[in-house]
């Protein structure tokens, strides 16, 4: 990971200009940005900040977060399309044909989640830099410090081509195409998702 010390908001807008010209137009996520106000803090997800050291597996985290899902239906007059069977839950992590990807069950109520201070496995990310930014700085930089925008590209190399390896945590994008919270689109919000997959 490369950082840059930007001094101004012009450098920052130049910036974005440069990584705008390097990669094209903005399209399906290729380019993501996420605002901290504390660049010392790392890129975790509320659920890591939350349950440090514990790893969950795809379905012990669903069937946690399935278990408030009547309670948020009967308060929020919504309905999520969701399972909240363990086997019928495992059904798609055991016959996906690929395994170079994350399967996220209920995603759209996930993602509702995350939107409401869940602890929850996305990280998220905007595809406007201007939104990162405003995460950045709507509260003050601690003293001694600096904000941080951190910038994401799904496929870093000019093939489009992303090297993982199934013995070794991956880094899944998940879109924004999904019915959820207004806020979710008012903030261009994508999602990161990291995991492994089982040896089993």
């Amino acid at each position: 990971m490369e950082t840059i010390t930007l001094q101004s908001w012009s450098d920052f807008v130049q910036y974005v200009e440069r990584i705008r010209s390097d990669t094209g137009p903005s399209a399906d996520g290729d380019v993501l940005f996420r605002g901290q106000a504390d660049a010392e803090w790392a890129l975790t997800t509320t659920l890591e900040r939350r349950q440090p050291g514990h790893e969950f597996t795809v379905v012990e985290y669903a069937q946690i977060a399935l278990a408030y899902v009547h309670m948020l239906q009967s308060e929020t007059d919504r309905t999520w399309n969701t399972v909240t069977d363990a086997d019928l839950l495992r059904r798609p992590q055991e016959t996906r044909d690929s395994r170079l990807d994350i399967e996220l069950p209920c995603y759209p109520y996930l993602v509702y989640l995350r939107q409401h201070g869940f602890a929850s496995p996305l990280l998220d990310w905007t595809e406007s830099p201007f939104v990162a930014a405003y995460f950045a700085f709507h509260e003050p930089a601690p003293s001694d410090g600096n904000a941080a925008i951190y910038v994401y590209r799904e496929t870093p190399n000019d093939d489009n081509f992303k090297s993982m390896s199934l013995n070794e945590a991956m880094i899944s994008l998940r879109g924004p195409f999904v019915e959820t919270h207004p806020r979710h689109f008012i903030q261009q919000a994508w999602y990161t998702v990291c995991g492994k997959w089982d040896a089993a």
